[in-house]
């Protein structure tokens, strides 16, 4: 009868050395799922959020159009507007004017909306987070920075045309112009980097954004896009005007400015390096006309020339959130 030996072979299993090395790396794993999920709920709270403060805006100008008057959210039910009070968001009322405030669980700081992806921006505005955006009788009276800098832009000209459009840039929320500006006079630099999201909706197609006390643009004047000064010229083709979104940056430091178009580098030189002297969007303050026809979707100033990297994660973040193609 054969025997069969089973001398040398290793036991069934797992040494405890190899279990301890698994049990680690499942615990890392856990770790990053944890993390991409909470990631995840955020964003979803922020557009929960977002979406709920653009459902009273719209139940609001709707009230507007048909009686002349802001009311509140009881009312906007009882009118059949909007089918119940929200409990994310108040609607406080003053006059011919109302705000938009988030309460509950947007106001906790889940909503994941309130910081870049670099800090330290000296200007942020953001036509998504419609609590930031004052509305009276139709027109836009406040665009309030979100920096924490106290940059808020408003109206430039009266009487304003500025208005508020839910659905204005790529389905999301925009400022939209229509011949007269908002602004803000505070002088940025010497040193500066400048992001804007935008396009041309109509016959004006002048300055998109540009200076106010001094002569400086960027992305769009005269009928063309692609276009950078500086108080002189970055980049100057014959490219003309689309109504496409589009995100522009750019950085201006000692001896040199450069200028970006949704991620891809157009131009570099010294031909303009000066910051923006006070800025505006919808025309050009410094000359009293280059006015546009626009839609203007965020706007973020930082008074350095960020890294090659910084520059990225913001472009990244707002090509992402606004949907644009990078190098389109």
């Amino acid at each position: 009868m054969r025997s069969t030996s089973h001398a040398g072979r290793k036991p069934a299993g797992f040494t405890l050395t190899e279990l301890l090395v698994v049990i680690s790396v499942l615990g890392v794993l856990a770790g990053v799922v944890v993390f991409a999920v909470g990631g995840i709920n955020d964003r979803g709270q922020a557009s929960a959020c977002a979406e709920d403060a653009r459902t009273i805006r719209t139940a609001e100008e709707s009230n507007f159009a048909q009686s002349g008057s802001y009311v509140s959210e009881a009312q906007l039910v009882t009118n059949g507007l909007l089918g119940s009070q929200s409990s994310i968001h108040d609607v406080a009322l003053s006059g011919k004017t109302y705000s938009v405030t988030d309460v509950g669980t947007c106001a906790s700081g889940t909503a994941g909306a309130s910081t870049l992806p670099v800090t330290g921006s000296a200007l942020w505005l953001d036509a998504t987070d419609a609590p930031s955006v004052t509305v009276q009788s139709g027109i836009v009276t406040q665009w309030n920075d979100k920096s924490g800098s106290g940059r808020n832009f408003t109206p430039l000209q009266s009487p304003s045309t500025v208005t508020y459009n839910n659905v204005g840039l790529n389905g999301k929320p925009a400022i939209v112009t229509t011949g007269t500006d908002l602004g803000n006079q505070t002088v940025f630099g010497p040193s500066a980097s400048v992001f804007v999201v935008a396009k041309m909706t109509g016959s004006r197609n002048s300055r998109i954004i540009g200076g106010i006390t001094n002569n400086w643009l960027l992305g769009w004047w005269n009928g063309y896009e692609d276009q950078a000064y500086f108080e002189g010229w970055v980049n100057q083709p014959s490219k003309a005007a689309t109504t496409n979104a589009i995100m522009y940056s750019s950085t201006m430091s000692a001896g040199n400015g450069t200028v970006w178009r949704n991620g891809t580098q157009l131009a570099s030189n010294g031909g303009g390096t000066t910051a923006p002297a006070g800025l505006q969007i919808g025309g050009d303050w410094y000359t009293n006309g280059e006015r546009s026809n626009a839609a203007i979707g965020e706007v973020v100033v930082y008074n350095s020339a960020l890294s090659a990297t910084q520059r990225q994660q913001v472009e990244s973040y707002l090509m992402t959130k606004w949907a644009i193609t990078p190098g389109s």
